[in-house]
């Protein structure tokens, strides 16, 4: 069994709803965390559910907009305040990506020293080890997950994530206007959650910002035979509106269809 906490579940310029994150929790103990949100959104929504940076070991990034990975200097933050001796942090993502979360580092800490490794603290304890991944190459995660990183098309450096684990599969499309190559990593998944931030109405400014339509994720869900759909990154004139998105993706996809919520449990068994 799977439980997919989502802690937030809003568009870049959602005013409703927090930045995408979300927590994945396989009956082995199995958890991973898919990108963090902004601020501290995601330690707020996480405590909510009852998962607190203490229990946060492994994330997965799947590209550097800072609603995506601005939240991480504060879960790294919290985290060591709560365990100082904790070991290091894992995070994984493209070079561009982590190159961004540098930065992001270099421009917010005022004692921690940035490498092209991670972070330490000012005694050279280490705080954060980053991965450099590589699309279509695995790699082998704590409790005995499988993670695929593949190309999606939203900006440079971005990808989404195929993972398996006590075998149930799931998909995280991250951001990116629709293209083949999250249908192939999504044949046959278990669960595909996949970005949908309107409706084909406005369409036109929905893929010139890099992103996809309800219907281009229920034709997503379809081509691959996924399981089930879950929709998130949901703009702001839709958070009242999920039916819409929903009724949408139905017109491709028969499966199983829901739009994630801000504090969302959804359980896939297998």
């Amino acid at each position: 069994m799977l439980t997919i906490n989502f802690l937030g579940t809003g568009a870049g310029n959602c005013i409703y709803r927090c930045h995408t994150s979300m927590v994945l929790d396989w009956d082995n103990g199995a958890r991973i965390m898919l990108d963090t949100g902004s601020g501290n959104s995601s330690l707020i929504n996480g405590a909510k559910l009852g998962i607190f940076s203490n229990d946060i070991h492994q994330i997965l990034l799947s590209h550097g907009h800072f609603d995506h990975m601005g939240g991480l200097p504060h879960i790294q933050g919290n985290r060591t305040s709560i365990i100082p001796d904790a070991p290091p942090l894992q995070v994984y993502g493209s070079k561009i990506t982590l190159d961004r979360v540098m930065k992001l580092f270099e421009a917010t800490s005022i004692t921690h020293k940035v490498d092209t490794n991670g972070v330490s603290d000012s005694s050279g304890n280490r705080l954060i080890e980053w991965t450099v991944v590589n699309p279509d190459h695995g790699v082998d995660l704590e409790g005995g997950i499988r993670a695929y990183p593949f190309e999606v098309d939203h900006i440079s450096g971005a990808m989404g994530w195929h993972m398996e684990c006590s075998n149930i599969s799931v998909v995280f499309s991250g951001d990116t206007r629709i293209c083949d190559t999250v249908a192939t990593a999504s044949s046959g998944v278990d669960v595909l959650i996949h970005e949908a931030l309107g409706t084909e109405e406005y369409s036109d400014n929905i893929k010139r910002r890099g992103h996809s339509t309800a219907a281009e994720a229920g034709q997503t869900a379809h081509l691959a035979s996924a399981k089930r759909l879950i929709m998130t990154h949901i703009g702001t004139q839709f958070h009242n509106n999920t039916n819409s998105l929903i009724q949408e993706a139905e017109q491709y996809f028969k499966g199983q269809i829901e739009v994630a919520n801000d504090l969302s449990q959804m359980i896939v068994e297998n």
